[in-house]
This record gives structure tokens, C-alpha cells and sequence, in this order.
């Protein structure tokens, strides 16, 4: 698997296939947006993952997957967390899904993301959202970051 970072633009169409109400979201700017993906065999994307409305201590993270799990390895989300916490220097990663979404739901949850609220109507009538949140210090307590960083700690 390869980890790639960059602004490509079969990524952006990637999370438009996979997550259809980013299109025309007044937050997710391409030119604002930082892409990290996951890429197997032959370059073939596994998973997209979008940071997005970037403020002083945090950013939103979108997660664009075809539902297969093959991209969530411990390796591409220490690359993931990486970026948030040490790179960008943020504080928390806020994620938002539909409260529907019992994929996303269930990895969120395995991950350690906490569930901090609810949006009603968010995408559309009826189509609640659910906020979840991760910390560094979420991620500095978390079974997922690497022993190494954990050893020499990460800041």
C-alpha cells in the first residue's frame, strides 16, 4: 500500500462518488482541502481522507471509502492522525456523518472517535447528523498510534 498526499483531482472525485453532499458544501474548497489517500495495488484508491474547515485549533475530516475496510490499516492512521496533530498542530479532528451511516457509525466508534452531539436536518429533512471528535490526546491514549511514537512521545 502506498500513502499519498496530494491535490490531485481524481482524489476530489473520488469524495464526490463516496460522499455525495460534500458537492457544493460551502466548507470543503479544493483549494483549502488537503487529500490524503490510501492506494493499493496497481494504485487503485482505497480511501480518500479530506481535512477541511480548518480553525485555529481543529479541522474536519471526511472519510471517502467504497465500503470495503481494506484501507484501514494502522499504518495509513498513524499517516492520518500524523497529519492532523503533528503536522497541521491541531487539537481535535471533528468528523460528521449521517446518523444512518452504520458503517461509518461502527468505525468511528472502533476508533475511539467520541460521539458529541447530534444535528437535526443536517443533510436534508430528516436526515440527521451525528459529530464525532478525536483529540491528541485521544490519539496519544489510543491502542492505534504506533509504539515508536508512543515510546518518544509525540510532540
Amino acid at each position: 500500500m502506498t500513502f499519498l498526499y496530494s491535490q490531485h483531482p481524481a482524489l476530489m472525485q473520488y469524495i464526490e462518488k463516496y460522499i455525495p453532499h460534500i458537492q457544493g458544501s460551502r466548507v470543503f474548497k479544493p483549494e483549502t482541502t488537503s487529500f490524503l489517500a490510501n492506494l493499493g495495488e496497481d494504485d487503485e484508491i482505497l480511501a480518500v481522507v479530506a481535512f477541511h474547515d480548518w480553525t485555529e485549533f481543529q479541522v474536519e475530516v471526511s472519510i471517502a471509502t467504497d465500503g470495503n475496510k481494506r484501507w484501514l490499516s494502522r499504518k495509513f492512521l498513524d499517516f492520518v492522525y500524523s497529519y492532523a496533530f503533528i503536522h497541521s498542530k491541531k487539537l481535535r479532528m471533528t468528523m460528521i456523518t449521517e446518523e444512518t451511516n452504520e458503517n461509518a457509525i461502527n468505525m468511528h466508534t472502533g476508533l475511539g472517535h467520541v460521539k458529541e452531539g447530534c444535528l437535526r436536518d443536517w443533510f436534508g429533512p430528516g436526515k440527521n447528523a451525528c459529530i464525532y471528535g478525536f483529540t491528541i490526546s485521544d490519539w496519544e491514549n489510543s491502542r492505534f498510534i504506533l509504539k515508536n511514537r508512543k515510546n518518544k512521545g509525540i510532540k
